[in-house]
């Protein structure tokens, strides 16, 4: 468990945050056609990418001092002071909000002896540098016999000595790269007014052991564990709003039914079981209810609602035709779902009591895995384009649809981080499915997820 403490210096926001925070709230999509869209197999009516107009801020990555370095235990990722400062401007790399400048790995030595002690005064500027708009130094403290650790963090308002943000995280040397990211969240927050994604992590299937099980990573792709054993089909999970339960659907007594695992206790249950097939769970956002597709007396697909622990399940559905993949919208006011009611797997909307159903989809013959972002603004979906599905998005009243991803292989069942401004998904690029993750416009693109085996199904964590 990681405590932390603030250490205000100065205003919480100073005039520097403020504009910072004032033009990444107006952020506009501004959208470029495709010189050959139908080349590349894309209708020629769909808009690519989102170009974020708002100019970086340049935030300086100052010197990391480590304190009893050799004290500290090789798990739970890096633990030097170059590498721990590294992960930290990965980090705010990744956000998509920062321009990272290095102004220096370590603090200046003489005769073997660190010159300061303390980093809440940064070091001058290095003159090849230029200017910045912030700057943030850390120091890690690990105590005697390496049974404690903490990380005290600076940001500081351009090449000024004035402090922003003061940051204390105490923890087990252990977590070092926990506290970073939760440190890379607090800056996001601090400077742009909305928390960063550093803190979360990614759960996913991976085949891996010859069966499909439920594996989880940092949002970086470090740190993966396998959560379930069930030596058997484990399908679709799906993060509870509060993070502390994973839906999901597993063969393992016999046939198809929903199971939760609770992150805590490390345990997982049944929920909707019976003879029949259940698929693709999610939650409520106040985590209350479940949504899930069930196959019926007519061998047709509906689409369910029930309480969390699987009671008073209500059919939404009752249209010929397989409907799958119901997804929330954050209000908790309607469902996004799959259906081939028009004669393709199309994209559908309707409201949770089952009323208003209406298509969202018209370009494309199949589009699949809906996922609605946590500000209510964007679906994202997985569309076949050219016999390759390629992820897009769609506002929820039929607008602008874009293609944000392009080139050989498959890339599936999208989802969105909790800021809004990333997806996850499955890609099969390189041969084998890994996840990747990318900005809400299409860049910054990569694969995180490691190891042997296909990883597919990806869900983020709150």
């Amino acid at each position: 468990m990681i405590a932390s403490s603030q250490y205000p210096r100065g205003p919480r926001r100073s005039a520097l945050a403020v504009a910072v925070f004032l033009a990444l709230s107006t952020l506009g999509p501004v959208l470029t056609r495709l010189s050959s869209a139908a080349a590349q197999g894309a209708d020629p009516d769909i808009e690519t990418g989102i170009s974020l107009t708002a100019p970086k801020l340049r935030i300086g990555v100052g010197p990391f001092l480590l304190h009893r370095e050799q004290a500290a235990p090789s798990t739970g990722g890096p633990v030097s002071a170059v590498e721990l400062r590294d992960l930290l401007a990965d980090d705010l790399a990744f956000f998509g909000y920062f321009d990272v400048i290095d102004i220096g790995a370590t603090y200046p030595v003489e005769s073997g002896r660190i010159t300061r002690v303390s980093v809440d005064i940064p070091p001058p500027l290095p003159p090849s540098v230029g200017t910045v708009d912030a700057r943030v130094t850390a120091d890690l403290s690990i105590v005697d016999g390496g049974t404690g650790a903490s990380l005290t963090g600076y940001l500081f308002e351009g090449s000024k000595d004035q402090v922003i943000l003061g940051k204390r995280y105490r923890s087990e040397p252990d977590l070092a790269r926990r506290m970073v990211h939760l440190l890379a969240d607090e800056i996001a927050l601090t400077l742009s007014g909305e928390r960063g994604v550093a803190h979360t992590q990614i759960a996913y299937i991976s085949d891996a052991n010859k069966t499909k099980e439920i594996y989880v990573m940092d949002f970086d792709g470090i740190g993966n564990q396998r959560l379930t054993t069930h030596r058997s089909v484990v399908l679709s999970p799906s993060y509870s709003p509060k993070g502390d339960r994973i839906a999901f659907v597993s063969y393992a007594d016999g046939y198809p039914g929903i199971f939760q695992f609770e992150l805590q206790q490390g345990r997982s249950k049944p929920v909707v079981s019976g003879p029949f097939l259940h698929a693709a769970p999610a939650y409520s956002p106040d985590g209350s209810q479940i949504a899930f597709a069930k196959s019926t007396d007519d061998d047709d697909s509906e689409i369910f609602i029930a309480g969390a622990d699987g009671s008073n399940p209500r059919r939404l559905t009752h249209q010929r035709g397989i409907d799958v993949s119901p997804v929330f919208s954050p209000t908790g006011r309607e469902l996004a779902f799959v259906s081939a009611r028009s004669g393709s797997p199309q994209i559908w909307i309707i409201d949770v009591e089952g009323l208003n159903p209406r298509r969202l989809t018209f370009s494309g013959g199949y589009n699949a895995s809906p996922a609605w972002s946590p500000k209510g603004d964007l679906i994202a979906f997985s569309a076949l384009v050219d016999d390759v599905f390629q992820i897009r998005t769609i506002r929820p009243n039929g607008e602008e649809l874009r293609q944000l991803t392009n080139g050989l292989g498959n890339k599936e069942d999208p989802d969105f981080s909790p800021d809004g401004r990333h997806l996850c998904f499955a890609s099969s690029e390189l041969g084998a499915y890994r996840i990747a993750v990318m900005l809400l416009d299409g860049s910054g693109k990569r694969l995180v997820s490691q190891g042997s085996g296909n990883h597919t199904s990806p869900t983020w964590s709150p």
